[in-house]
């Protein structure tokens, strides 16, 4: 399928569906895109929960025994399969070696971060030497607000979804609190729901 001058995955869709006669809305385009997906062989690499394992499902709505429909990225992905052999073989490494796992063996743990770097700036097309990993998202908030939160009479109110982990929310109010200010009123939660 020829996609043209299509320059937005808005457009892409668009295109698509026109040329199989649907609307982007319809399960034809859907069952279209998940056939000529680039990636759908990597799916076999992880675990999907069953419905019938999660918490307050309504079973007459679903069929139990199929997996779930799992769009959680942002926090806890799905679970590769091979999660364990990776975690046991650390263990077995922290057993026999104990401190010295941290400058020793295939994997490093001092120095972790170093074995990914080429993978990640391709990921995120950047050069090598630009590209640096580090910390979890709210340790990052810290230093991202340390340097760069500069708040002026006009320009001081941080913006954060309402729903963010509640470290994140403690990151944005202990910041503003660095700076003596009142983070009741510097600190808004967009509570909107978009779809």
């Amino acid at each position: 399928m020829e996609l043209l001058n299509c320059t937005s995955p808005a457009m892409i869709l668009e295109h698509t569906a026109s040329v199989l006669g649907c609307s982007i809305l319809d399960q034809k385009l859907a069952l279209h895109l998940d056939e000529h997906d680039a990636l759908q062989h990597l799916r076999q690499h992880f675990l999907v929960p069953k419905v019938k394992d999660l918490p307050c499902i309504d079973f007459s709505c679903v069929d139990e025994k199929e997996e779930c429909v799992y769009l959680v990225g942002n926090s806890l992905g799905l679970q590769p399969k091979n999660v364990k052999t990776y975690i046991n073989e650390e263990l077995d490494k922290w057993h026999k070696m104990g401190v010295h796992g941290h400058f020793e063996g295939s994997r490093p743990w001092a120095l972790g971060d170093e074995c990914i770097v080429d993978l990640m700036a391709k990921v995120v097309g950047a050069k090598v030497e630009e590209v640096a990993l580090m910390n979890a998202l709210t340790v990052n908030l810290h230093l991202l607000l340390l340097s760069f939160y500069k708040p002026t009479s006009s320009r001081h109110k941080i913006l954060i979804e309402a729903k963010a982990f509640p470290s994140d929310h403690y990151a944005v109010e202990s910041q503003i609190q660095l700076r003596g200010q009142d983070p009741q009123k510097k600190h808004a939660a967009d509570a909107s729901q978009r779809g």
